[in-house]
């Protein structure tokens, strides 16, 4: 499941940013904004999925500078603690406290043999 995550979220930022990068839409556009804001958000449970904390953090913040972007727009006003709030509920929606894969120990036996236990 985090492979398709991690794919799914790389092609959404990057048709987003080839969509504005080609002038076909604004990057104020709210279009463009929603297919950043998703592409981070999938990308979050990948990098959750492998441990990369620190791009975790990175997509993290993407998703917050995108909500201030759509919410700058529509006029709405959320102070700095509301937004980190705001982000913080949304990893929490989108399953990042699910269970960790198992992960697979490899032995050699006495005979020489491989084996992976999980």
């Amino acid at each position: 499941m985090y492979e398709a995550c991690g794919w799914c979220g790389a092609i959404l930022v990057l048709y987003a940013y080839f969509m504005v990068s080609t002038d076909k839409v604004s990057g104020n556009s709210a279009w463009f904004q929603a297919i950043n804001i998703l592409g981070a958000a999938v990308l979050i449970i990948y990098t959750y999925g492998c441990h990369a904390y620190a791009s975790m953090l990175v997509n993290i913040i993407w998703v917050i500078i995108g909500l201030r972007t759509v919410l700058k727009h529509s006029g709405i006003q959320l102070s700095r603690v509301k937004m980190i709030s705001a982000a913080v509920v949304l990893v929490a929606v989108l399953g990042l406290r699910s269970e960790q894969p198992p992960q697979n120990t490899k032995k050699i036996t006495p005979e020489g043999e491989l084996t992976t236990t999980t």
